[in-house]
Parts: structure tokens; C-alpha cells; sequence
């Protein structure tokens, strides 16, 4: 799980920093989840990557990967975007919420119609 991290964001500042929720990342395996298609498409032409208007995100992604410079551009995009990752010690934990948040929806739902 990747996020963008929005330091004027007071409620994601207190769990980064008070209590270690998510920790900075550098891994530009997170871009899909912090851009989007035009948007990244945008930047890499800016940058003068030659790019073709029918390539998806991941298609994208993979051609700026497979270069150096490429590669240091996705990089760098991290960078400015702030990126952070959940922290791995609480990885167990937010599968277990996740796996309970699965297995209570279908009783919240049939509470939600009475």
C-alpha cells in the first residue's frame, strides 16, 4: 500500500510521525498508485520521453522503467510526490482489519436495509 504524503495534512502527519503508520518510500513500484495516466504522461513529455497516446499507465510505466534516465525520472516524480508506505510491523494488522472489514460486510449491509 502506497499513499501520497500531504504534509499539511495534520490526521497523516500524527500516524507517520507519532506513531511510525507509515514510514517515506523511494520504490517507483508505487507510481501506479500515486498518479495518474495523464498525468504521468504529462510529466514524461515535459521531460522529453517520446511516449504514444495509446499507452495505459502500466505500459508507461514500464517503458520509463526500462531506461536509465527513465528510471531516474520515476525516481525522482517519488521523491516530489512524498510517497510513503505502511510500515511493515503492522502489515499482520491491517490484513487482519481488512480480512474482518470483508467478513462483516454482509451483515452491516442486510443492518443498512432495516
Amino acid at each position: 500500500m502506497f499513499f501520497i504524503c500531504d504534509t499539511n495534512t495534520q490526521a497523516l502527519r500524527l500516524f507517520q510521525i507519532n506513531l511510525g503508520l507509515f514510514a517515506p518510500t523511494t520504490d517507483v513500484e508505487c507510481i501506479p498508485e500515486i498518479i495518474s495516466k495523464s498525468e504521468l504522461k504529462e510529466l514524461a513529455t515535459e521531460a522529453n520521453f517520446d511516449l504514444r497516446k495509446s499507452w495505459d499507465l502500466k505500459r508507461t510505466y514500464s517503458f520509463l522503467s526500462s531506461t536509465d534516465s527513465g528510471h531516474s525520472f520515476l525516481r525522482n516524480l517519488v521523491l516530489d510526490r512524498k510517497a510513503v508506505k505502511l510500515n511493515e510491523i503492522y502489515r499482520d494488522d491491517i490484513d487482519s482489519i481488512l480480512s474482518y472489514q470483508v467478513l462483516i460486510k454482509p451483515i452491516a449491509d442486510l443492518l443498512a436495509m432495516i
